[in-house]
């Protein structure tokens, strides 16, 4: 009988570590060779792993699996029957295109509820933060050695339509924005930057240090200004939460002093510039001094914003069907919220978005108005960057997105 029980022990304890490992490299996949064959091969994988550790391993508290969904994935759901009913009944303008982004969001649903169970099962969400930065440096070491050839000609890995260096990766040519890069490498840097703040051991600290200069200077080389305004937000947070320092106005200071250093390193340093500074440099002038000046992707995004808009008049209530936009523009949104509006209307838009404002009002209550908060602080991070990611992507069918703003209900 004993023997048995160790057994069943060391199996899930097994079970346990493939499911942080699968979960990893279904992240690491989504990275670097994201809606490829061997990304979807992963997220498959992995949600049936870690679905299988949720339903077989007893939990500290309870003796029974306690499957559970959280008001996002609940919102997605409906949302996604809301879409199929649109389907069924003939109101979407191309059925064929609704049903392919349908199928798609039913994989990432899956995958969504799988991964949330497992890391709030016995608070594997705690073991998270060391996952991600490992992750992000080995997801950077990939696409550097990928773009070896293209290194230091343009953006890092980036790719737009027909324009831009594509990279290869285990015999698939890959041709993805480097924005994806960099903020799955921001994300990254906020764990790895809190993982050294709790590291004892020196020569680890040292390493660690080391690990996120590279990363920054990986995020720098993708030209993304979205990867380094996330990044910026990352080590202001990051300095804000040093558990180990009491003075909060010099942690503020000095993190709005390293703000400020790698803005001016990349304007005047003429190999980053040509990478990132001129497109930094026009988008802060644009936001600080209101000036007109635009670039191919800010005119691009304007356009499909406009085109976006016009969509969402001619249908306002239901809206054309999910795929309908990029099928017509060549091109999303760039806008998770003008997205929904032109593929649900109003009324998918008040389906889809209908946790938003609670779950805000509990995070605020939680975090100015509670003592103990735990890992609330830090998770609210990765949910306040996602929403306002939100502003300037869209995300819907982007599971490493969904993911990282999903992650706060392990605690909430």
């Amino acid at each position: 009988m004993n023997k048995s029980l160790g057994l069943n022990v060391d199996l899930i304890k097994v079970v346990k570590f493939l499911s942080f490992f699968s979960l990893g490299l279904c992240l690491y996949l989504e990275n670097v060779a994201p809606h490829t064959i061997y990304s979807q091969i992963a997220l498959l994988l992995s949600s049936l792993i870690m679905f299988l550790y949720t339903c077989f391993s007893k939990s500290k508290r309870k003796t029974k699996a306690n499957l559970k969904m959280n008001p996002l994935i609940i919102c997605y759901t409906i949302f996604m029957f809301y879409q199929i009913v649109l389907v069924i009944f003939d109101k979407v303008y191309n059925k064929n295109i609704s049903l392919d982004d349908l199928k798609t969001m039913v994989v990432t649903l899956m995958f969504l509820f799988s991964s949330f169970n497992f890391l709030k099962k016995d608070n594997n969400v705690s073991e998270f933060k060391s996952l991600l930065f490992f992750i992000g440096i080995i997801g950077a070491l990939t696409i550097l050695y990928c773009c070896r050839d293209t290194l230091g000609t343009g953006r890092l890995g980036h790719t737009y339509k027909d324009h831009g260096n594509g990279y290869m990766f285990l015999g698939l040519e890959i041709r993805t924005s480097s924005n994806n890069f960099a903020s799955f490498w921001s994300f990254a840097f906020f764990c790895g930057a809190m993982e050294t703040y709790n590291e004892r051991n020196f020569f680890k600290k040292i390493f660690n240090v080391l690990c996120l200069l590279f990363l920054i200077v990986c995020i720098l080389l993708t030209g993304s200004r979205k990867g380094v305004l996330i990044l910026g937000i990352c080590i202001f947070a990051a300095f804000v939460l040093n558990p180990h320092s009491k003075n909060r106005t010099l942690r503020l200071i000095v993190g709005i002093c390293i703000i400020i250093s790698i803005y001016f390193i990349v304007i005047n340093v003429s190999f980053l510039r040509n990478i990132i500074g001129e497109r930094l440099e026009l988008l802060v002038n644009s936001i600080l001094f209101g000036t007109n000046e635009t670039e191919g992707s800010m005119q691009s995004r304007n356009y499909y914003a406009e085109q976006g808009w016009l969509s969402f008049a001619d249908s306002p209530i239901i809206g054309y069907g999910v795929g309908w936009f990029k099928e017509t523009y060549t091109n999303v949104c760039e806008n998770e919220y003008l997205e929904i509006l032109v593929s649900g209307g109003i009324v998918g838009f008040i389906i889809y978005f209908f946790y938003l404002p609670f779950t805000i009002i509990k995070l605020i209550k939680i975090l100015f108005f509670k003592k103990k908060k735990g890992d609330v602080v830090f998770y609210s991070v990765f949910f306040l960057i996602s929403f306002i990611d939100m502003f300037g992507s869209t995300i819907y069918l982007s599971r490493g997105s969904l993911f990282y703003m999903m992650l706060i209900f392990c605690f909430i």
